[in-house]
């Protein structure tokens, strides 16, 4: 029973590792608006695995080319 509990301590620190991760670069990203990030956010709180990992494959290379681009208005 006591490997279990251990089991899922590690893999909540894990996801929580994870998911601080992916905020921390969601918020700081220039590419985004705010309703960008925050759906980004809400999104990646909602789905806990796959909306990190979506934001780390697609969002952030998406959010990168267009914060180089230039294409975002910046207040």
């Amino acid at each position: 029973m006591d490997s279990h509990i251990v089991v899922i301590v590690g893999v909540t620190v894990l996801l929580l590792a994870l998911w601080i991760y992916t905020a921390t670069t969601i918020f700081s990203s220039r590419g985004l608006t705010t309703g960008g990030k925050a759906a980004w956010a809400v999104f990646s709180l909602i789905l806990p695995l796959i909306g990190p990992v979506a934001w780390l494959v697609y969002g952030k290379a998406s959010a990168d080319r267009t914060a180089a681009s230039g294409t975002i208005q910046r207040g």
